[in-house]
């Protein structure tokens, strides 16, 4: 691997860059478990580079858009990222499955309690920082709310699991502190 990988992920050159930006800033980008394939955001592709030689293998335009505030992770068998997927074409925001070799997905619409509607006008929610379980078998992320409380911006963050066989989704924070969760043993 790369010395230099850590910078070399933040600050990678697009191998096919816009005329007007040449030097973007890959800030989304994941490591695969084996730590020989970095992926990152350019725009709105999925960029994946060997990370022992820095040279680019491939590229993706997933069909469901990734949310802007969204970060992605691997499978654990390198095969397939999750992300968050921003809404569109009247769809909710929802965990997207991306299955690399194939270039397909599969969408888990998120739960109404997490989707912005006119009840909650003037709240943002974000849901982002999706990882797999050691198995594959469950997503987990944080979902952050932000309002306005008596002038103060408050800002409520809560992790959840997402059961992939079942489709259903599970809180298991309460205390609006809980945010950035990684699986142990990966």
């Amino acid at each position: 691997i790369r010395q230099d990988i850590q910078e070399y992920a933040l600050y990678y050159e697009d191998p096919d860059p816009p005329e007007a930006n040449t030097d973007r800033l890959a800030w989304r980008h994941a490591f695969s478990p084996t730590e020989d394939i970095l992926a990152y955001m350019s725009r709105d592709d999925f960029i994946f580079v060997d990370a022992r030689t820095g040279e680019a293998t491939g590229r993706i335009t997933p069909e469901t858009p990734v949310h802007e505030r969204s970060g992605f992770t691997f499978s654990p068998d390198v095969r397939k990222l999750v992300y968050m997927g921003a809404a569109s074409s009247g769809k909710p925001d929802s965990v997207v499955i991306l299955d690399i070799p194939g270039n397909t997905s599969k969408e888990y619409p998120l739960p109404e309690k997490l989707r912005p509607t006119s009840i909650t006008a003037g709240v943002d929610i974000a849901v982002i920082n999706p990882d797999f379980s050691p198995d594959g078998k469950f997503i987990v992320f944080s979902a952050e709310a932000k309002g306005d409380k008596s002038d103060d911006r408050e800002i409520m963050c809560n992790i959840y699991i997402l059961d992939l066989s079942s489709g259903e989704t599970r809180q298991m924070t309460t205390d609006g502190k809980s945010f950035d969760p990684v699986w142990k043993g990966r």
